[in-house]
């Protein structure tokens, strides 16, 4: 690169890069201890030790007799990867760059539509090709098995032995993109089941339920919920589920389905860890998003330039909620931050507001359209829909979207081409979607929460943690707080000042969350609720799992990568050049 490309790099650069080439060497292999059992769940993991100077011994084309033997195979390739994290360590220039998440929990989907059975016409006449797409359907198992009689049937017709070759084809270019992205990080792949893409029927029960009118309906929330969280606990496994509680998050997640969801102890997995996720359904923003190698680093006062753009129509009550909910917190965030409102009754008014905006957030205020039924989720912009996807090279859009709107990356969606999607096609890097519709008022708090976060914690958490921040966890970290607060309104009674029962419990959950970063913050608010209620535990527990199931909180997703953006405000660049200087003036006196 820099030979082909020398204008990308300043005269610095040049002379820095090839100093350090003229002494570069390949690193010497290090044996894993690992035989290639090639495969398509051991790839990724495979190439993550490759590049990291681990040798394997040459092994054979694998077929499980068993699912145990595919989730055996799966644990240990990425324990072998984790082992090389381990080996390294945490390093001081870590600080600067931060690990990227060591785990991706992984599984392919076909496009949402191809899970309908076909009716035997055209192409699909022929039973055997019938059959053939069934088969690739209806997978739920790694270990899968086929009769004589259907490979022989398949042999004698091309048109079915194509559509397994499709779905071959798809497979293995989702592993290789799969792989290359693990591999720049060193991360670990675990494969999940392709049982969790059989979820669907029990989103959408969950979905029409969350969206009735009925409070029959809406009072099914938790036993829907339930059911979800336990299908993905059985399609999961227990040994996956170990192996996650084990080594903990940041977690990333390239699966169409709602892994985030998965039980982890008490709460949902995207509550306790650090979470972002790309789709897996196979076509080119997923390879893109895969393959995006760039970091992304901001300064705090470049993030303190938010746009806020309200599209309601003038007859809509909502219009001013948001708008009203951040004024009311002026005082915290004013001289700090600043916010743009501007208005957008048109798609025209839309991207001429995008394009006038030259920073790098922005929140969108205003209704979304599912697509549970419709192909395309669209944004609804002065009362009519738009499809953000036409919108690509019209409109800039910066790196950090927030959608405050409903059903912006519907969790029954006929296909992957929601509204959150569709930022991602126009250029973002991180979108935080909705997954359901969400509470007009709660989703207003939550972006007033959200100025006031980028006014104060982000500078104060840059001086405690001595370390860069990223944009996954200062999202991660308003969720968690949000669910407290959606906890403690019901448990304990509406927000309060500092010094009531209230504002203790939830000073000290805040002070968990962000402060000590405590992975026991949960628990702690659970037993605070406890003695202030002077009810058992048990009570408590049940009582917040009935919450969980229909929170707000757990309806928000983080899409992208908004791990490889980046803030510091410079002091950890300062503090390491610092102790480098020190260690070299150390070994400059020190005897030979």
């Amino acid at each position: 690169i820099l030979k082909k490309c020398p204008t990308l790099f300043s005269e610095e650069q040049r002379a820095a890069a090839e100093d350090a080439l003229s002494k570069w060497a390949e690193p010497a292999e290090t044996p894993s201890g690992l035989k290639a059992h090639g495969h398509n769940v051991t790839h990724p993991n495979y190439m993550a030790l490759r590049r990291a100077a681990r040798s394997l011994e040459e092994g054979k084309p694998f077929v499980g007799r068993s699912e145990k033997e595919y989730t055996d195979l799966i644990i240990e390739t990425a324990e072998a990867v984790i082992k090389v994290r381990e080996d390294i360590g945490i390093r001081p220039f870590h600080n600067l760059t931060l690990l990227r998440p060591d785990i991706i929990l992984a599984e392919p989907a076909l496009f949402r539509g191809l899970y309908k059975a076909v009716k035997p016409i055209g192409v699909f006449e022929e039973k055997i090709v019938t059959k053939a797409l069934r088969w690739v359907q209806a997978q739920k198992a790694l270990c899968t098995e086929s009769t004589v009689e259907f490979i022989q049937q398949l042999e004698k017709s091309e048109a079915a032995k194509s559509i397994i070759a499709a779905r071959a084809s798809e497979l293995n270019i989702f592993t290789l993109g799969l792989g290359l992205h693990a591999a720049q990080t060193t991360a670990s792949v675990v494969r999940m089941s392709p049982a969790v893409n059989h979820e669907f029927p029990s989103l959408v029960a969950y979905a029409r339920s969350v969206r009735s009118e009925k409070l029959g309906a809406r009072l099914k929330a938790r036993r829907l919920f339930d059911s979800i969280q336990e299908t993905l606990c059985n399609a999961v496994g227990k040994d996956r589920v170990a192996f996650i509680e084990k080594h903990g998050g940041p977690l990333k997640i390239i699966s169409d389905a709602p892994i985030e969801w998965l039980p982890i102890g008490n709460l949902p997995l995207g509550m306790r860890y650090d979470c972002s996720r790309i789709n897996a359904t196979p076509g080119n923003l997923l390879m893109g998003l895969l393959t995006e190698p760039v970091t992304l680093t901001f300064e705090p006062k470049a993030l303190q330039n938010v746009l806020v753009v309200s599209s309601f129509a003038e007859d809509v009550p909502l219009k001013n909620m948001l708008t009203s909910s951040i004024e009311a917190v002026r005082k915290r965030w004013e001289g700090k931050t600043e916010v743009i409102y501007k208005k957008a009754n048109t798609v025209d008014d839309f991207i001429a507001v995008l394009n006038e905006y030259d920073g790098n957030i922005l929140i969108f205020d205003g209704h979304g359209a599912d697509n549970a039924t419709e192909p395309i989720g669209k944004l609804i912009i002065g009362g009519n829909p738009v499809d953000v996807w036409n919108l690509r090279n019209k409109v800039r859009v910066p790196p950090i979207v927030i959608l405050s709107a409903c059903d912006t990356h519907g969790i029954d969606a006929s296909s992957q081409a929601t509204v959150g999607n569709g930022f991602l096609f126009l250029g973002a890097r991180a979108v935080l979607a909705t997954l359901l519709p969400v509470n007009a008022y709660e989703s207003a708090s939550f972006v007033a929460r959200f100025i006031y976060r980028l006014a104060d914690f982000i500078p104060a958490a840059l001086s405690a943690r001595k370390r860069v921040l990223n944009w996954t966890e200062v999202i991660a970290g308003m969720l968690r707080m949000t669910l407290a607060s959606e906890l403690l309104d019901e448990l304990v009674g509406p927000p309060a000042p500092t010094e009531s029962p209230r504002g203790q419990i939830q000073l000290k959950v805040n002070i968990d969350i962000n402060a000590r970063e405590d992975d026991a913050w949960f628990d702690n608010l659970l037993h605070n609720i406890s003695e202030h209620r002077s009810q058992d535990i048990a009570i408590i527990q049940a009582r917040a799992r009935t919450i969980i199931a229909r929170a707000d909180s757990i309806r928000y997703v983080q899409l992208g990568n908004p791990e490889t953006i980046l803030i510091d405000d410079g002091g950890t660049r300062r503090r390491l050049e610092a102790a480098f200087t020190a260690v070299e003036k150390v070994e400059a006196i020190a005897p030979e």
